[in-house]
């Protein structure tokens, strides 16, 4: 067999790998929250949104026993950017949060995987080869169609919080940051209740993602590097080729007066997502005078991984603990005011012209 004949192969394996390690790391996160299965109840598959023919559908948890009304909510975004799914660690963080009394969130997006690849054994609808900024558009998308559905599903239109980790997180920090534009983008296939809703959110949990796409170019293209090329897949080109795309896809850009507060944490030997990234969105939000927490620890990595490869547990409950102490905080706040006012303003918004397409960045 030539050696070329064994890519298919280990992309294969590589796959796996990447799917057992997730559903560990969701394993443990399912520990922490103490909580049997039967006390949650979950609904899933609700479609949400669509573009260009592909559905997008997402899951609730939350208590059986909570009393369904002015509930605080947080979406739940998974990561992986080219093959990931929202069943994994998201959907593990969900039930954690539904444990505090959240109504929980896990969510689809369109992914960059190649849908013609041998990595897409199963066809899997939603890789379509995106590119930014299809993703964010699909978190926001599910933002406004949870605050447009607030009174039927008993939440607080101004407590929808979004989070994730690794790529989930730059996600999440992309929504949390960039907040509404004054020009509305007709975004796929939604209710008019969904459209006259905003994308706000009151707070993001971003645990080891992305905060600068240009630096992370680069770093993927080191010898350090240990990953897929998650953001150069997503957003394509090069920072040399188009700096105005690699400078409109990263959160640093959008940290301003609009921007959420956020719960940020890093491990110090993270070498997909590095470090860095984390000290210069901590700087810019101080500079800029955004509310933002940087919790570190020495000798955590990618997806809470010690040394020895194995999920540290001790990390996890420590960071997790912050996180969710960070949520109830920012959740306190009544933010109704700002909110109707921030409708008021889209509704005006409405009235004009629509772009007619995703380049409204």
């Amino acid at each position: 067999m030539k050696r070329w004949a064994y890519i298919p192969i280990l992309l294969t394996l590589w796959g796996i790998h990447a799917y057992a390690e997730s559903r560990f790391l969701a394993a443990e996160i399912l520990k922490y929250a103490k909580l049997r299965l039967r006390e949650l109840d979950v609904q899933e598959n609700v479609k949400f949104c669509s573009f260009g023919g592909t559905d997008l559908f997402l899951d609730f948890v939350r208590l059986k026993k909570k009393q369904y009304k002015d509930m605080s909510a947080i979406i739940f975004v998974h990561g992986d950017l080219i093959s990931g799914d929202r069943k994994g660690e998201a959907m593990a963080l969900a039930k954690a949060a539904a444990a505090k009394g959240y109504l929980a969130i896990t969510i689809d997006y369109r992914l960059s995987g190649d849908p013609n690849s041998d990595r897409n054994p199963e066809n899997d609808r939603l890789q379509v080869a995106a590119r930014f900024p299809a993703p964010v558009l699909d978190v926001r998308c599910a933002v406004r169609w949870l605050r447009g559905q607030y009174e039927s599903l008993g939440i607080h239109p101004g407590r929808i919080a979004v989070g994730g980790i690794g790529a989930g997180g730059y996600l999440a920090l992309m929504a949390g940051l960039s907040g509404e534009t004054k020009k509305m983008p007709k975004i796929g296939d939604i209710s008019e209740v969904a459209r006259r809703a905003t994308s706000d959110v009151r707070a993001v949990l971003n645990l080891g993602g992305a905060a600068d796409t240009t630096a992370q170019y680069w770093y993927e293209r080191t010898k350090r590097f240990e990953g897929e090329r998650q953001i150069a897949a997503l957003v394509g080109d090069s920072p040399a080729g188009n700096k105005r795309l690699y400078t409109i896809s990263s959160p640093l850009s959008f940290i301003g007066e609009t921007s959420a507060p956020v719960f940020t944490f890093h491990g110090t030997s993270d070498y997909v997502f590095p470090y860095d990234a984390a000290v210069s969105l901590d700087e810019e939000m101080k500079k800029k005078g955004v509310p933002h927490t940087l919790m570190t620890l020495p000798a955590v990595g990618y997806q809470f991984k010690g040394r020895d490869g194995k999920v540290n547990t001790r990390a996890l409950a420590q960071v997790l603990d912050k996180a969710f102490e960070f949520l109830a905080v920012s959740m306190r706040y009544d933010p109704a005011s700002i909110i109707e006012q921030r409708q008021e303003e889209l509704k005006k918004e409405l009235v004009k012209d629509q772009p007619k397409n995703d380049d409204w960045w």
